[in-house]
């Protein structure tokens, strides 16, 4: 989004196959962190990125969401939205380009803590729409503080988000909320009660 803040939510990696998250197609993004305790997590975590993660943007296009970590269990999430490639066929994808990378007991490793998770937006959508947001507000106001990105803080899955803070009112929030109505289900507001940061 132009000139906006980006909303971050700890960036790592992601993938597919095994467990519950693979029954759970659209799942809450919790990552607090871009690091965890979890055994190996500090070994292979960068290796996992620098491997994987670009490769996975350039095969999804816009069908790619978003990359995150879940601290809680280590485990590298990737966010899909509709199209072309099915959540299978993504981790099919993901498997071979483990297998690619890794051999033996970290390909293991890997793939146990990789999951595909259903996103109902891509990265290159919710950005348009964060574009469209900065020029529709800037031009018209209500002229306080805000910023926005994309994220899931405020949902279960990741949209364009937009914080007012504690200079607006109840009344910017809703005006706000009214402007970007044209945006539907890809856009969600708050207010905050303190001040916005600096930078």
């Amino acid at each position: 989004m132009k000139k906006l803040l980006a909303v971050v939510l700890a960036g790592c990696a992601f993938g597919p196959m095994a467990g519950s998250a693979i029954a759970a197609d659209l799942q809450t993004c919790r990552s607090e962190s871009s690091t965890s305790s979890a055994p190996d997590y500090k070994r292979v975590g960068r290796e996992v990125r620098k491997a994987i993660v670009p490769e996975a943007k350039k095969y999804l296009g816009t069908q790619y969401t978003a990359q995150w970590l879940q601290p809680d269990d280590a485990g590298w999430y990737v966010g899909v939205a509709p199209g072309k490639r099915s959540l299978a066929e993504v981790r099919a994808w993901l498997a071979g380009r483990v297998a690619k990378h890794f051999k033996g007991r970290d390909a293991k490793l890997i793939r146990s803590r990789m999951h595909v998770i259903r996103q109902p937006y891509g990265n290159a959508e919710l950005g348009e729409t964060g574009n469209a947001i900065w020029e529709l507000l800037s031009q018209e106001g209500p002229f306080i503080s805000w910023d926005g990105g994309e994220g899931c803080t405020l949902s279960n899955a990741y949209r364009t988000e937009i914080f007012l803070y504690e200079d607006s009112t109840e009344a910017d929030l809703e005006e706000v909320r009214r402007k970007v109505a044209e945006f539907g289900d890809r856009v969600r507001v708050t207010r905050l009660d303190e001040p916005m940061a600096n930078g």
